[in-house]
């Protein structure tokens, strides 16, 4: 069985390199950009690397230009030498190991997206590579040609929207995301994007818990360090291909593509983490707490995203009535006792 995780995952690449490559009926192929795709892969495996390097080359409508290496020194020298618009990257190689690849990468060309392509499906090692600004992470064992060419085109075409945006007035000065001008003006060609490469989005609308409070109580100065707080929770939890913007006072958005190895209920499980551990250093009297609601788009439904962010803002009330509801019958409990 080809997804049996006990398999070689470089034979079971292969073997689906090779099987039946519907590109033909892709939407994401169809619309397919002009020019030539500059791909820079890094791949120590000469079988999995001669036969994606195949694939590719056969890709209808899109084209690429592929430089494959098989050491990452290469790849920096490379990336110092000329332009690339895409790294596929192997975790493995003969002078890196799982982190040192993409790092080094990103540090070499931080304006280069990155796609890895591993053997390895540790969880651990991919929340640890989307926090090294890693676009997307594909397994060997699961890659096919039309599934390489929709991320591969994704990170280009996502990586070439962040750099026109990055001169518009689109950022909110307290916490470095998006205002909300740019969460939508980024958010919707996000979506149209997906919706050509046939993905799911997630929208999360977060609101933070007890901001009035705490700016009432002790100040502005407080209140907009508890702000900042719930940015850092962000910027650990989600990753650098996720949207994520301000979109007002206390309230927060983010636009999550939903990968194929994570669910939402992992994301909110890392989310409910990084708030725990960003409230066990120094007490404060103003705790990172938030309530979220989640909205998914479903592909070719056309969905707006000012639809999904209200789907989520309704689901999120209902979290945060149900919070207050609970602190006062906790409370009536405890004068009760």
């Amino acid at each position: 069985m080809p997804g049996s995780s006990k398999a070689n995952p470089v034979a079971l690449a292969l073997e689906l390199l090779v099987q039946g490559m519907p590109t033909a009926t892709l939407a994401a192929e169809r619309a397919t950009a002009t020019g030539v795709i500059e791909l820079l892969f890094v791949e120590d495996e000469k079988s999995l690397a001669h036969a994606i390097q195949e694939s590719l080359a056969t890709s209808r409508g899109l084209r690429f230009r592929v430089t494959h290496t098989a050491l990452l020194s290469d790849a920096l020298r490379m990336l110092s030498e000329r332009d690339f618009d895409v790294v596929l990257l192997d975790l493995t190689l003969p002078d890196a190991r799982e982190l040192d690849a993409p790092l080094a990468i990103r540090k070499a060309a931080p304006d280069v997206p990155v796609v890895v392509l591993t053997g390895c499906e540790d969880e651990r090692l991919v929340e640890e590579n989307a926090r090294a600004g890693v676009q997307d992470y594909l397994l060997k064992r699961e890659v096919n040609r039309s599934l390489l060419v929709r991320t591969l085109r994704y990170a280009v075409e996502r990586n070439r929207l962040l750099r026109e945006v990055k001169h518009l007035s689109l950022k909110d000065d307290l916490t470095g995301f998006y205002n909300r001008r740019g969460f939508f003006t980024v958010g919707e060609q996000q979506m149209k994007i997906a919706e050509r490469m046939e993905k799911n989005l997630l929208v999360l609308y977060i609101d933070v818990d007890g901001l009035k409070f705490c700016n009432d109580t002790y100040g502005h100065n407080k209140g907009d360090a508890l702000l900042r707080r719930v940015a850092r929770v962000l910027n650990r939890t989600f990753r650098e291909s996720d949207v994520v913007g301000r979109l007002g006072g206390d309230e927060f958005a983010v636009l999550s593509l939903d990968a194929v190895h994570e669910s939402s209920e992992a994301l909110l499980a890392r989310l409910a983490r990084n708030l725990e551990l960003e409230n066990q250093g120094e007490p404060d009297p103003c705790v990172v707490s938030v309530s979220i609601g989640v909205s998914m788009s479903i592909p070719l439904q056309g969905t707006w995203l000012g639809d999904l962010v209200k789907q989520a803002d309704e689901k999120m009330y209902v979290q945060k009535r149900k919070k207050k509801a609970e602190l006062t019958f906790t409370k009536t409990a405890a004068t009760a006792s």
